[in-house]
């Protein structure tokens, strides 16, 4: 009787093992879901956006102002007052080497 228990046993370890080796059960297999999960919800955040302020010279009165930029504005023309002579101007934004430039004509 004692022999079919510990053969028992035996195969069940064996069965262990072999789980552990196909995957199964593995510590190892978490490490792996965690480093595609990682990868999974990074590619899902998408681009950073990139948000800076901008000293813009005005077109008419060459005074300096602060605009607030993004990369999301990447290639908009945008409609702005100058804040010191309240003259319309268009500021172009673009998205160059990873840093958000800006620049104002006479609209």
């Amino acid at each position: 009787m004692k022999s079919k228990t510990s053969s028992r046993r035996k195969a069940q370890a064996v069965d262990g093992t072999q789980a552990r080796k196909t995957g199964r059960g593995s510590s190892d297999s978490g490490e792996n879901l965690e480093t595609v999960m990682r990868a999974v919800v990074a590619e899902a955040e998408g681009p950073q956006i990139i948000e800076e302020w901008l000293s813009i010279p005005c077109p008419y009165c060459g005074e300096q102002f602060e605009l607030h930029v993004s990369s999301a504005q990447d290639g908009q023309l945008l409609s702005e007052d100058c804040q010191v002579c309240c003259r319309p101007m268009a500021v172009n934004v673009w998205v160059e080497d990873g840093a958000v430039q800006a620049e104002a004509s006479r609209s």
